[in-house]
């Protein structure tokens, strides 16, 4: 990735910013970033687990990075995408940071090309919607005030406002189906999920949920024009709302279907959310056990993916 010399103050910064997921189980990580995660659930009304009840649940998170081959690739994911962005991008200074759990923060990134003599920087979160994350992005950005060091910014947006992601999750989908008749053909668009409270409580911050439906909607039309069901394709979330991903896969049950496809709607990279819970939740459904379920990984490196945040990077250089 291009980097500027120091004082270099024609150079402009772009930050791409991941979510963050520990890429080996680390406990004492896991701890901290459960009780910030924990206290700010409380803040908005969530009832969340009391604190005797963490051994069990850093438990369940070691077995899933077992499960996983000991490793989550989100981080090495992202790095990649960041890389392959940076080819647009020749001229400008390109760096990675993260929300959360792992470092570089983004916000420590950020102060790094201030002191280095950026003076304008485009942060661009590796997120699918506006949600209560991209809000977060935009407060950590304010909170360090950039402004103060002479240094102008603007946050793109995310890749809900993008075409491509579309295109790529109904190419994906229709892909796997291979020569399976489509009319055997079940479809599960796995969305994340937000509690209603948070939309609720932020609606200047999260429109999430909305625009999940909204995704999964225009995909659910792709896939119609390919020959799909209409009725075999359903919405399922990750949690916090309903349908959960097995109450999504039970609505086909009945369908007399040779194979489900299920695919992330929201997941850019290969996480424990799309290689555990994902799979797991999917394939714990009360089906017929012969019935083939095929859980799709992350949209990672596929040139649809990048081309979105090369397009979505453009138009935020162009606001600067």
């Amino acid at each position: 990735m291009a980097r500027a010399k120091k004082g270099n103050d024609a150079k402009i910064g772009i930050l791409m910013i991941g979510h963050g997921e520990p890429e080996v189980f680390e406990e004492e990580v896991w701890r901290e970033g459960l009780h910030e995660m924990f206290e700010e659930f409380r803040q908005t009304g969530l009832e969340v687990p009391p604190d005797d009840a963490f051994p069990v649940m850093l438990m369940e998170i070691k077995d899933k990075y077992e499960a996983m081959g000991g490793k989550s690739l989100h981080a090495e994911v992202c790095r990649k995408q960041c890389k392959m962005l940076a080819k647009d991008f020749a001229g400008y200074d390109v760096r990675i940071g993260f929300n959360e759990f792992i470092g570089p923060l983004f916000t420590d990134v950020a102060k790094d090309m201030a002191k280095d003599g950026i003076k304008k920087i485009a942060f661009i979160p590796m997120l699918q919607t506006d949600s209560t994350h991209t809000g977060e992005v935009w407060n950590k950005i304010e909170a360090i005030e950039l402004d103060k060091q002479g240094v102008k910014w603007v946050m793109s947006k995310p890749l809900f406002y993008r075409p491509e992601p579309t295109k790529f999750v109904i190419d994906k989908i229709a892909q796997t189906a291979g020569k399976t008749p489509l009319n055997k053909v079940g479809v599960v668009l796995a969305s994340h999920g937000e509690p209603d409270e948070w939309t609720r409580l932020c609606l200047e911050n999260t429109r999430c949920k909305e625009q999940e439906i909204a995704f999964c909607a225009c995909v659910k039309k792709g896939l119609i024009e390919k020959g799909f069901v209409w009725d075999n394709i359903v919405q399922g979330f990750n949690e916090f709302t309903h349908p959960e991903l097995p109450e999504a896969v039970e609505k086909l049950a009945d369908k007399n279907l040779e194979k489900v496809i299920v695919m992330t709607s929201f997941g850019s990279t290969d996480c424990m959310h799309v290689n555990y819970d994902i799979p797991t939740k999917s394939k714990s459904a009360l089906v017929d056990p012969n019935l083939e379920i095929v859980c799709l990984g992350g949209w990672n490196y596929d040139p649809l993916v990048i081309k979105a945040y090369v397009e979505l990077t453009k138009e935020a250089l162009a606001r600067l």
